[in-house]
């Protein structure tokens, strides 16, 4: 525990791409030069892991001096506007830190009192669902879970609501190539209510 061979010499950092090395060091704070076995890993870890700015941290110790951060760091999946700020949200609605470079991402607008929290996950989970049906919503507009609204790439506003509501996103595909072969400007189409969906044309 007390020979020099066994000093932290060296402390390499992995993974990320946003992230500087310095910010990860700060986080973890090993000092060099004290054994490399007083280092606490998993605790080390759980520092690195408590940032938002970061999903998953392995630290491993390379005899007989270095020890290695590995950082897998959370990814902007939409964009979170509140209170007249832009935060990134990443695919599992942790809210990562406030907007630094802009992106082509969706927009999450919340509003009114209920759980921050709860809007984003909402938002995240019909983000997800209308990417699997090859949609796009550049802009969610959310102020409860049966107050919601999405602006369609192609201009459409959708009405939804929480819950199984948001499986009837699956519809919308179908509904709007057969309006599209009717020759129907549809002007929104509302998926808020049970066994059925109601479209307004222009």
């Amino acid at each position: 525990m007390t020979i020099p061979y066994f000093r932290i010499k060296d402390i390499q950092i992995r993974g990320t791409s946003r992230l500087s090395k310095d910010q990860i060091l700060e986080w973890a704070n090993i000092p060099l030069q004290r054994c490399i076995f007083q280092v606490n890993l998993k605790k080390i870890a759980q520092k690195v892991t408590s940032k938002s700015q970061v999903k998953r941290a392995e630290i491993r110790r390379i005899l007989p001096s270095i020890v290695l951060i590995l950082v897998e760091e959370r990814v902007p999946f939409a964009y979170l506007s509140k209170e007249n700020d832009l935060f990134e949200v990443d695919r599992e609605g942790v809210v990562i830190g406030k907007a630094r470079d802009l992106l082509d991402l969706p927009l999450i607008r919340v509003a009114g009192s209920s759980s921050l929290e709860k809007k984003v996950k909402i938002g995240v989970k019909i983000l997800h669902a209308a990417q699997e049906l090859g949609l796009s919503f550049p802009e969610l507009n959310i102020e409860d879970k049966d107050a919601i609204l999405g602006f369609l790439e192609t201009g459409e506003k959708v009405y939804l609501g929480e819950g199984a509501h948001v499986d009837y996103l699956s519809y919308l595909p179908s509904v709007l190539k057969a309006s599209k072969r009717e020759g129907e400007n549809v002007k929104y189409i509302d998926l808020r209510f049970n066994n059925q969906v109601i479209i307004g044309v222009e």
